[in-house]
C-alpha cells in the first residue's frame, strides 16, 4: 500500500463558472440542464465533444416540495450553529452525535445518490445507488478532510512522480535543473503570459486562455475524433450504456500559416492528451482498449498540468502513437468541468462562483452588507434550489477526491462554499413552517 499525503498548502487565485456544451450523436448541442424555476446552471460539461451515442433520455428536472427538516444541535464551534442563533432559528433537537442534517424531500429529484460517508472510502468507479422519490438526505456540517493515497508526491520526489506517469525527459530535465513543482505548473501555465506573470490572478487569466485554446483545437478536428471514437464503438459490441474508448487517435496538427504574424509570435496551444470522462471504467478488452459508461465526456489536456497537482491518475499507455485517450472513472462526471476549470486557473474566486448562485445572491444583498447579509439573499432561493447547490458542492468534493488534487487551496475554497451553502438550508428551514403533530392518546 502506498504513503498517506495530506494535499500541502499552494498559491490560490480568483474570479468565474465554466459553461460548455455537450453533442449528442446528430452533432445537436444539447442545453445544459438547467435548475427548476431559479434558473441557476446545475450541470456545466467540459468539452464540445461526446461519444457518438445516443444519450439516454433524462426525466425533467422537477422542483423539490416542501420538506420536513430535522437537525441535532451543532456544537457552539460551528459556524453555521452561532449564524442560525443569531437569526433565531427553531430549536434543533439532538438525534446523533455526527451533527448531521437530515431532509425529508417529500419531491426528491429522482437519481440524486446517498449522502457522503463521515470518513472518506477510496474511490470505486462504480455507480452510486438511485434514492427513492421520498428520501432522507443527510448533510453533513463540515466537509471531511480528503486522504490522498499515492505512491509518489511531486513535493517529495519530483523527478520520482513524473516517471511513475510516463514523464521520463521531463524528469530528467527538472531533476537537473532542481525546479520545484510550484516552479513548473506556474511557468507552464503562463509560458504565452511572459517570464513576470506570476500574481494569482495572472495565472488564473492565462490558464484560461489555456483551456480557451484547448477547446479551438479540438473543435477545429472534431469530425475525425469523432470517426475515430466511432470506429472503435463499431469493431466491439459491449453490454448497452457502454462502449470502448480508443488508445489513441491521430489528428494531424495542421494550421494555415498567418503571413501577417508577429516575428516569434507563439504557436498554437495543442493537447497532449484526451482524458475520457466517464462515471465507470470497465475492464478492458482485449487489446487493452478501456470500455466506459456512456455518455461520456473527451476533455483536451496537457498531461503536465494534471501530473503536477493530481495523486490518482491512469497511468497513459507508451508507444501507441497518436494522441493517447485516457479513461478516467469520477463518481459525477457531469460535474467534472469544475474541478478542470481550477486545475488550470487554480482561482479560489471562480471555484466558489462556479459552486455558489452567486449572481441571485448579488440581485438581493445590497451593497457593502456584512457576511450574514449573503446568507440571509442565499437563503431567500428555494429548498430545493439549496438542496442542490449543496449536491453540486458535494459532487466537487467526491470529483477532486477521485483524482486526488493536492493543493490546500481547493479544500479550502471548497469548505467556505459548503459553509455558506449549509448555513442558508439551515436558515430556509427555519423559516419553513411546521405541520402540526398528531398525538394519540393511548
Amino acid at each position: 500500500m502506498g504513503d498517506t499525503y495530506w494535499p500541502p498548502a499552494l498559491l490560490a487565485a480568483d474570479a468565474l463558472p465554466l459553461a460548455g456544451a455537450r453533442i449528442a450523436a446528430s452533432g445537436v448541442p444539447l442545453a445544459p440542464a438547467v435548475l427548476a424555476s431559479d434558473g441557476i446552471e446545475a450541470f456545466p460539461y467540459v468539452s464540445p465533444l461526446s461519444v457518438p451515442l445516443a444519450l439516454p433520455p433524462s426525466a425533467p428536472a422537477t422542483a423539490l416540495g416542501a420538506a420536513d427538516v430535522h437537525a441535532p444541535s451543532p456544537t457552539p464551534s460551528s459556524p453555521c450553529a452561532r449564524h442560525a442563533a443569531r437569526l433565531g432559528a427553531p430549536p434543533m433537537h439532538v438525534a446523533c452525535p455526527q451533527l448531521d442534517l437530515t431532509l425529508l424531500l417529500h419531491d426528491a429529484e429522482a437519481g440524486m445518490p446517498d449522502a457522503a460517508p463521515a470518513v472518506p472510502a477510496p474511490p470505486a468507479p462504480t455507480p452510486l445507488p438511485d434514492v427513492p422519490r421520498t428520501s432522507v438526505l443527510a448533510v453533513p456540517l463540515a466537509l471531511p478532510p480528503p486522504l490522498l493515497h499515492a505512491r509518489t508526491n511531486p513535493y517529495v520526489d519530483l523527478g520520482a512522480h513524473l516517471q511513475a506517469y510516463g514523464m521520463d525527459d521531463e524528469a530528467h530535465e527538472f531533476c537537473a535543473s532542481h525546479a520545484t513543482c510550484d516552479f513548473v505548473l506556474t511557468a507552464f501555465l503562463t509560458m504565452y503570459a511572459g517570464p513576470s506573470a506570476t500574481s494569482p490572478a495572472e495565472v488564473s487569466r492565462a490558464g484560461e486562455a489555456l483551456l480557451a485554446q484547448l477547446t479551438h483545437a479540438l473543435q477545429a478536428h472534431e469530425h475525425d475524433v469523432h470517426s475515430q471514437l466511432a470506429a472503435a464503438a463499431a469493431r466491439w459490441a459491449p453490454r448497452a450504456g457502454r462502449v470502448p474508448v480508443p488508445r489513441t487517435v491521430r489528428v494531424a496538427w495542421t494550421y494555415p500559416l498567418v503571413p501577417d504574424a508577429a516575428p516569434g509570435a507563439p504557436l498554437p496551444v495543442l493537447p497532449t492528451h484526451l482524458l475520457a470522462v466517464a462515471r465507470a471504467v470497465h475492464a478492458p478488452l482485449v487489446d487493452g482498449t478501456h470500455v466506459v459508461e456512456t455518455p461520456y465526456t473527451l476533455v483536451p489536456i496537457h498531461w503536465i498540468v494534471y501530473v503536477l497537482q493530481c495523486a490518482h491518475l491512469p497511468v497513459p499507455a507508451t508507444g501507441a502513437g497518436g494522441v493517447p485517450v485516457l479513461a478516467l472513472a469520477v463518481p459525477f462526471p457531469e460535474h467534472w468541468a469544475t474541478v478542470h476549470r481550477w486545475l488550470y486557473t487554480r482561482d479560489a474566486a471562480k471555484l466558489v462562483a462556479a459552486l455558489l448562485p452567486l449572481g441571485a445572491v448579488c440581485a438581493a444583498r445590497a451593497p457593502g452588507a456584512e457576511a450574514r447579509a449573503t446568507v440571509d439573499a442565499l437563503a431567500a432561493l428555494s429548498l430545493g434550489t439549496l438542496v442542490r447547490v449543496v449536491a453540486r458542492i458535494r459532487a466537487t468534493w467526491h470529483n477532486g477526491r477521485a483524482v486526488g488534487v493536492y493543493a490546500e487551496s481547493f479544500w479550502s475554497a471548497l469548505r467556505r462554499a459548503w459553509d455558506v451553502a449549509v448555513c442558508a438550508v439551515v436558515v430556509r428551514a427555519g423559516r419553513m413552517p411546521r405541520a402540526p403533530r398528531e398525538i394519540h392518546s393511548a
